[in-house]
């Protein structure tokens, strides 16, 4: 075999209306947030939510019916037990978290999005690892609203700021499904 054929073993594969699409393995920093944000997840539902589980990066959703589309969401929560099957999870999701690579960037910002969206998963974060920001939509009358963008910001930057600016500063984003979940910026960005 020739050592420098491209190997399509490494990569992860999704689905989306019958078209595959290759995901190349993640860097250093996007394992980091995965990692960060299952720990925020899986401590959260352990207390305050033992209905729900979490997942991260392995776990094929089916989105719809057809069998067209089946994803590999990097974190997520799911409430309801009766859509498993042997093959992942059947239906909409609770939450979602993509973290951004370079290699998704768009693909998470538009494809997987309008997917969302359409399957009626009614959160979904997106996660800017390389600018410290995390952008929130919640679902509303089946179409996804811009709730929250909150960035990790350094000291310098936050002494910079305008007065008002200083005091609405946060670093907190809080859930708008799990009413109590709370995620401090600088437990992902670390």
């Amino acid at each position: 075999m020739n050592s420098n054929a491209l190997s399509y073993d490494k990569y992860k594969k999704e689905m989306i209306d019958g078209k595959i699409y290759l995901m190349s393995p993640a860097t250093l920093y996007h394992a980091i947030a995965v990692e960060n944000l299952n720990f925020i997840f899986r401590n959260y539902v352990n207390i305050k939510h033992k209905e729900c589980k979490v997942f991260s990066e392995g776990l094929a959703v089916y989105l719809n019916e057809d069998n067209n589309t089946f994803v590999l969401p990097d974190v997520l929560i799911v409430c309801d037990k009766n859509k498993f099957s042997k093959r992942g999870y059947e239906g909409a999701l609770t939450l979602i978290v993509e973290v951004l690579s370079p290699s998704t960037f768009e693909y998470d910002r538009t494809t997987k999005f309008e997917k969302y969206e359409a399957s009626g998963v009614l959160e979904y974060l997106l996660v800017d690892y390389n600018n410290k920001i995390i952008e929130q939509y919640i679902l509303n009358n089946k179409k996804y609203v811009l709730k929250k963008i909150v960035a990790l910001l350094e000291e310098w930057e936050i002494d910079n700021l305008p007065k008002e600016n200083k005091k609405a500063y946060t670093k907190i984003i809080k859930s708008g499904v799990f009413e109590d979940l709370e995620i401090n910026l600088e437990d992902i960005f670390d």
